[in-house]
């Protein structure tokens, strides 16, 4: 019997050529994670919904990748078992699965600085609201250096800004639409970065709550401004020269569109990321104004017939 067993096996005599390899070294690591609630607006309610987490050996290598639910993570801790190495390791929380990003699949690109959370535009140059808060943590962890069953804390932080948007206009408006101009169209969490397109405009229309014949009001999250901007108009516009973001609104009266626009400058209306950012607009009290500017692209021996 014994010599029926070594035929079994060609792991004899010290010669291991044949043998299977040995499985890589892993290590189960726990993660916990945490909203961090001090730096978050009393308008959120700092709940974890679901959780992508990626793992990257090196920034350009990712090793590890996963979404998971809240019944998965009892208590936010989240285990997984990695080849012993040194990781970078980034989780997004609550991150769109609707038509709204860019790429709903995932956050996460293979290489660490490509990982960002865009808005879609949409075909006619809007970008759509959001109505979750999301949250980024990023985090270093050595599973070389971890010794037993250790915890590692993993703070998340808010990535979106809260919009409540107050729209009080006389009885005769209808079909009252909101937009914002300036909230950021991207966030990158590996450097807690916001990029911005002047192009494009939030549309808050799919948010909209009307309160009575006289209010409507829109609720969203978006990606903050994270600065002035330049308005790119000409000093006797009466413009401001900087704004941090603008409001506008679209109105129907007397069988015509309408349209009003609000420039922010105020420091204390800059969006923030965590906070809510609330305002009240009265448009019964805007100047309203109708202006035709028409480039006829005229040149010597030329015809043009603009239509207006």
């Amino acid at each position: 019997m014994a010599a029926l067993a070594l035929g079994f096996t060609s792991c004899i005599d010290e010669d291991l050529s044949d043998c299977p390899p040995d499985e890589p070294e892993g290590r189960t690591v726990a993660f916990e994670y945490e909203v961090q609630a001090e730096t978050v607006s009393d308008a959120f309610d700092g709940t974890i919904r679901t959780l992508d987490v990626g793992f990257w050996d090196t920034p350009s290598s990712q090793t590890f990748a996963d979404r998971i639910s809240a019944d998965e993570m009892p208590g936010n801790i989240y285990r997984v078992t990695l080849p012993m190495d040194e990781y970078q390791h980034l989780a997004v929380a609550n991150h769109p699965v609707d038509d709204t990003m860019l790429d709903p699949a995932s956050p996460f690109e293979e290489e660490m600085a490509e990982s960002e959370l865009r808005l879609k535009q949409t075909e006619d140059g809007y970008i759509p609201h959001i109505d979750c808060e999301i949250y980024a943590g990023y985090t270093s962890v050595d599973l070389t250096a971890i010794k037993g069953d250790q915890v590692v804390p993993v703070k998340l932080y808010p990535c979106v800004s809260k919009l409540r948007i107050h729209v009080l206009y006389p009885e005769e408006y209808d079909n009252v639409r909101a937009y914002v101009d300036g909230a950021g169209c991207c966030y990158h969490p590996a450097d807690d970065t916001h990029e911005h397109d002047n192009t494009l405009l939030l549309d808050l229309n799919g948010v909209a709550t009307e309160i009575s014949g006289t209010q409507t009001d829109f609720e969203c999250f978006a990606f903050p401004t994270s600065g002035e901007k330049d308005t790119g108009t000409k000093a006797n516009t009466g413009l401001p020269d900087t704004y941090y973001w603008k409001a506008i609104f679209r109105v129907e009266r007397e069988g015509r569109t309408d349209q009003m626009t609000y420039y922010i400058s105020d420091p204390d209306m800059d969006l923030r990321e965590g906070q809510l950012t609330e305002v009240t607009f009265d448009l019964s009290k805007a100047e309203t104004t109708t202006g035709v500017v028409i480039d006829l692209g005229w040149e010597p021996g030329g015809v043009y017939e603009p239509e207006v």
